[in-house]
């Protein structure tokens, strides 16, 4: 499965590895509102900054493997760096999905999980540009 994916264009791949990274998202976000009952106001968005930062964390190693697998595989320190460029990157869209969520769902009372939905697809879009410029950088030939 692992050669298949490598296979397909790097834009696919970025969306079936954001795909999971969502999933573990909104799985994280409903285990926390329904089923922990962190569900007022304050405690949905501590229960969307938890699951993004999770979420975050399961989408830098797939884009890492998958997305830019041609990208140089860092260890050690420069593995850190990568990583701090790749938090670097998540503040734009982590600090505007935080606002959106906010925003959505105390104005205008949007259901969580498409407020979360929403918020991710806005954040894609930078987060490519970001990741692809800033984070991953490809192997000379």
């Amino acid at each position: 499965m692992e050669q298949w994916i490598r296979s397909l264009p790097r834009g696919i791949r970025f969306c079936l590895s954001g795909g999971v990274a969502t999933g573990v998202n909104v799985a994280l976000m409903i285990l926390f509102v329904e089923w922990l009952k962190m569900d007022s106001f304050i405690l949905k968005g501590l229960a969307n900054f938890l699951a993004m930062a999770i979420g975050a964390i399961a989408a830098f190693f797939l884009h890492r493997a998958w997305t830019w697998d041609d990208s140089t595989k860092y260890r050690g320190v420069a593995l850190l760096q990568q990583i701090a460029r790749f938090v670097s990157s998540l503040v734009v869209g982590v600090g505007s999905r935080i606002g959106m969520f906010a925003v959505m769902d105390y104005y205008f009372h949007i259901a969580y999980l498409l407020n979360v939905a929403v918020g991710i697809l806005c954040a894609a879009i930078v987060d490519y540009y970001l990741y692809d410029r800033l984070v991953f950088a490809r192997r000379k030939a």
